[in-house]
Protein backbone atom coordinates (compact mmCIF):
# COMPACT_ATOMS: atom_id res chain seq x y z
CA UNK A 1 0.00 0.00 0.00
CA UNK A 2 1.01 3.20 -1.05
CA UNK A 3 0.90 6.85 1.51
CA UNK A 4 -1.57 9.41 1.98
CA UNK A 5 0.31 11.37 0.10
CA UNK A 6 0.56 9.63 -3.25
CA UNK A 7 -3.24 8.72 -3.09
CA UNK A 8 -3.73 12.65 -3.11
CA UNK A 9 -1.82 13.23 -5.37
CA UNK A 10 -3.29 10.49 -7.44
CA UNK A 11 -6.55 11.65 -6.86
CA UNK A 12 -6.12 15.44 -7.74
CA UNK A 13 -5.03 14.09 -11.01
CA UNK A 14 -7.72 12.06 -11.77
CA UNK A 15 -10.21 14.98 -10.49
CA UNK A 16 -8.55 17.40 -12.70
CA UNK A 17 -8.86 15.36 -16.04
CA UNK A 18 -12.52 14.75 -15.40
CA UNK A 19 -12.43 18.97 -14.39
CA UNK A 20 -10.93 18.92 -18.28
CA UNK A 21 -13.06 16.67 -19.61
CA UNK A 22 -16.65 18.41 -18.52
CA UNK A 23 -14.81 21.81 -19.33
CA UNK A 24 -14.10 20.62 -22.94
CA UNK A 25 -17.79 19.24 -22.87
CA UNK A 26 -19.54 22.25 -21.99
CA UNK A 27 -17.41 24.31 -24.40
CA UNK A 28 -18.52 21.65 -27.57
CA UNK A 29 -22.16 22.29 -26.17
CA UNK A 30 -21.99 26.08 -26.33
CA UNK A 31 -20.11 25.98 -29.88
CA UNK A 32 -22.80 23.79 -30.86
CA UNK A 33 -25.58 26.26 -29.93
CA UNK A 34 -23.83 28.87 -30.68
CA UNK A 35 -23.42 27.26 -34.89
CA UNK A 36 -27.24 26.27 -34.42
CA UNK A 37 -27.84 29.85 -33.77
CA UNK A 38 -26.16 30.91 -36.79
CA UNK A 39 -27.81 29.24 -39.08
CA UNK A 40 -31.22 29.64 -37.70
CA UNK A 41 -30.25 33.51 -38.41
CA UNK A 42 -28.63 32.78 -42.09
CA UNK A 43 -32.52 30.64 -42.67
CA UNK A 44 -34.53 33.38 -41.14
CA UNK A 45 -32.54 36.32 -43.23
CA UNK A 46 -32.65 34.62 -46.45
CA UNK A 47 -36.26 33.59 -45.78
CA UNK A 48 -37.32 37.27 -45.44
CA UNK A 49 -35.10 37.94 -48.68
CA UNK A 50 -37.16 35.62 -50.39
CA UNK A 51 -40.77 36.87 -49.24
CA UNK A 52 -39.23 40.64 -49.93
CA UNK A 53 -38.55 39.44 -53.84
CA UNK A 54 -41.91 38.16 -54.05
CA UNK A 55 -43.45 41.29 -52.57
CA UNK A 56 -41.54 43.11 -55.29
CA UNK A 57 -42.84 40.83 -58.12
CA UNK A 58 -46.49 41.01 -56.91
CA UNK A 59 -46.39 45.07 -56.71
CA UNK A 60 -44.81 45.08 -60.36
CA UNK A 61 -47.69 42.78 -61.78
CA UNK A 62 -50.11 44.63 -60.46
CA UNK A 63 -48.72 47.67 -61.42
CA UNK A 64 -48.35 46.28 -65.11
CA UNK A 65 -52.08 45.52 -64.58
CA UNK A 66 -52.60 48.72 -63.78
CA UNK A 67 -50.92 50.67 -66.53
CA UNK A 68 -51.97 48.06 -69.06
CA UNK A 69 -56.24 48.74 -67.82
CA UNK A 70 -55.51 52.63 -67.93
CA UNK A 71 -54.05 51.96 -71.81
CA UNK A 72 -56.62 50.16 -72.55
CA UNK A 73 -59.47 52.80 -71.16
CA UNK A 74 -57.62 55.50 -72.64
CA UNK A 75 -57.67 54.07 -76.19
CA UNK A 76 -61.67 52.99 -75.60
CA UNK A 77 -61.99 56.58 -74.96
CA UNK A 78 -60.03 57.97 -77.94
CA UNK A 79 -61.85 55.52 -80.18
CA UNK A 80 -65.29 56.89 -78.80
CA UNK A 81 -64.37 60.61 -78.81
CA UNK A 82 -63.44 59.72 -82.74
CA UNK A 83 -66.36 58.05 -83.60
CA UNK A 84 -68.84 60.54 -81.77
CA UNK A 85 -66.85 63.22 -84.19
CA UNK A 86 -67.20 61.77 -87.06
CA UNK A 87 -71.29 61.14 -86.62
CA UNK A 88 -71.49 64.92 -85.65
CA UNK A 89 -69.46 66.41 -88.67
CA UNK A 90 -70.24 63.79 -91.04
CA UNK A 91 -67.18 63.04 -91.77
CA UNK A 92 -65.79 60.10 -93.80
CA UNK A 93 -66.06 56.75 -91.82
CA UNK A 94 -62.99 55.31 -93.34
CA UNK A 95 -61.08 58.64 -91.74
CA UNK A 96 -62.38 56.81 -88.43
CA UNK A 97 -61.55 53.38 -88.99
CA UNK A 98 -57.86 54.38 -89.95
CA UNK A 99 -57.74 56.32 -86.82
CA UNK A 100 -58.94 53.32 -84.89
CA UNK A 101 -56.60 50.93 -85.81
CA UNK A 102 -53.94 52.97 -85.40
CA UNK A 103 -55.10 53.67 -82.00
CA UNK A 104 -55.36 49.78 -81.66
CA UNK A 105 -52.21 49.47 -82.78
CA UNK A 106 -50.81 51.74 -80.55
CA UNK A 107 -52.50 50.07 -77.47
CA UNK A 108 -51.22 46.34 -78.37
CA UNK A 109 -47.94 47.63 -79.21
CA UNK A 110 -47.63 49.88 -75.67
CA UNK A 111 -49.53 46.72 -74.06
CA UNK A 112 -46.68 44.25 -75.20
CA UNK A 113 -43.84 46.91 -73.65
CA UNK A 114 -45.04 47.17 -70.23
CA UNK A 115 -45.97 42.55 -71.08
CA UNK A 116 -42.12 42.68 -71.60
CA UNK A 117 -40.66 44.99 -68.79
CA UNK A 118 -42.76 43.20 -66.41
CA UNK A 119 -40.88 39.55 -67.86
CA UNK A 120 -37.61 41.28 -67.40
CA UNK A 121 -38.23 42.61 -63.84
CA UNK A 122 -39.72 39.06 -62.82
CA UNK A 123 -36.67 37.25 -64.77
CA UNK A 124 -34.41 39.17 -62.46
CA UNK A 125 -36.07 38.54 -59.49
CA UNK A 126 -35.73 35.21 -60.11
CA UNK A 127 -31.75 35.44 -61.09
CA UNK A 128 -31.60 37.76 -57.27
CA UNK A 129 -33.65 34.84 -55.62
CA UNK A 130 -31.39 32.28 -56.77
CA UNK A 131 -28.64 34.14 -56.30
CA UNK A 132 -29.57 35.05 -52.39
CA UNK A 133 -30.14 30.42 -52.28
CA UNK A 134 -26.71 30.26 -53.36
CA UNK A 135 -25.02 32.98 -50.94
CA UNK A 136 -27.14 31.15 -48.27
CA UNK A 137 -26.10 27.71 -48.93
CA UNK A 138 -22.46 28.98 -49.13
CA UNK A 139 -22.79 30.61 -45.49
CA UNK A 140 -24.85 27.38 -44.12
CA UNK A 141 -21.62 24.93 -45.55
CA UNK A 142 -18.92 27.10 -44.24
CA UNK A 143 -20.63 26.71 -40.52
CA UNK A 144 -18.21 23.84 -39.26
CA UNK A 145 -18.46 22.12 -35.56
CA UNK A 146 -15.99 20.80 -33.71
CA UNK A 147 -15.90 17.04 -32.86
CA UNK A 148 -17.43 16.10 -29.79
CA UNK A 149 -14.75 15.86 -27.07
CA UNK A 150 -14.37 12.03 -25.96
CA UNK A 151 -14.13 10.53 -22.63
CA UNK A 152 -11.32 7.91 -23.21
CA UNK A 153 -8.33 10.17 -24.00
CA UNK A 154 -9.13 11.46 -20.27
CA UNK A 155 -9.45 7.93 -18.91
CA UNK A 156 -6.82 6.83 -19.91
CA UNK A 157 -4.80 9.80 -18.59
CA UNK A 158 -6.78 9.53 -15.07
CA UNK A 159 -5.72 5.51 -15.48
CA UNK A 160 -1.69 6.79 -16.22
CA UNK A 161 -1.96 9.90 -13.31
CA UNK A 162 -3.08 7.01 -10.72
CA UNK A 163 -0.89 4.20 -12.04
CA UNK A 164 2.12 6.80 -11.58
CA UNK A 165 0.88 8.22 -8.29
CA UNK A 166 0.73 4.10 -6.91
CA UNK A 167 4.29 3.24 -8.47
CA UNK A 168 5.79 6.20 -6.56
CA UNK A 169 4.35 5.84 -3.53
CA UNK A 170 5.30 1.95 -3.52
CA UNK A 171 8.68 2.79 -4.38
CA UNK A 172 9.00 5.62 -1.30
CA UNK A 173 7.62 2.53 1.05
CA UNK A 174 10.18 -0.48 -0.36
CA UNK A 175 13.03 2.59 -0.56
CA UNK A 176 12.53 3.37 3.48
CA UNK A 177 11.75 -0.60 3.94
CA UNK A 178 15.23 -1.08 2.51
CA UNK A 179 16.71 1.26 4.66
CA UNK A 180 14.97 -0.16 8.27
CA UNK A 181 12.11 2.58 8.48
CA UNK A 182 8.96 1.65 9.44
CA UNK A 183 6.02 2.81 6.48
CA UNK A 184 2.28 4.14 7.82
CA UNK A 185 -0.07 5.02 4.95
CA UNK A 186 -0.89 8.24 6.63
CA UNK A 187 2.91 9.49 7.52
CA UNK A 188 4.75 7.58 5.20
CA UNK A 189 8.69 6.36 6.25
CA UNK A 190 9.17 6.90 10.21
CA UNK A 191 12.21 5.35 12.23
CA UNK A 192 11.70 2.15 13.35
CA UNK A 193 10.94 2.03 17.07
CA UNK A 194 14.28 0.78 19.22
CA UNK A 195 14.35 -1.52 22.06
CA UNK A 196 16.48 -0.25 25.09
CA UNK A 197 19.53 -2.13 25.92
CA UNK A 198 18.12 -2.64 29.14
CA UNK A 199 15.32 -4.43 27.63
CA UNK A 200 17.13 -6.95 25.50
CA UNK A 201 19.57 -8.18 28.07
CA UNK A 202 16.46 -8.70 30.42
CA UNK A 203 14.55 -10.54 27.47
CA UNK A 204 17.93 -12.38 26.84
CA UNK A 205 18.39 -13.46 30.58
CA UNK A 206 15.17 -14.85 31.30
CA UNK A 207 15.53 -17.08 28.19
CA UNK A 208 18.94 -18.18 29.37
CA UNK A 209 17.30 -19.63 32.79
CA UNK A 210 14.09 -20.82 30.53
CA UNK A 211 11.83 -18.13 32.04
CA UNK A 212 10.08 -17.50 27.89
Amino acid sequence: MCDYGAALNGALGIGGQLLNYKGAKDNWKAEVAAKKQEATNIIRSTNYQLQDFEINRNDNFDAAIMEIMKVQQNAKSLNASVSHAVQEDQGDGRTASMITRSTLGDTARTTDSIKDNYGRLSNEIDLNKERTLMGANQQLDGIKISNKPSLLPYLLNSASIGLNAYTNGMDRKYDALSKGADWSFWKGATKKDQVPSTVRDNVKAQSTRGGY
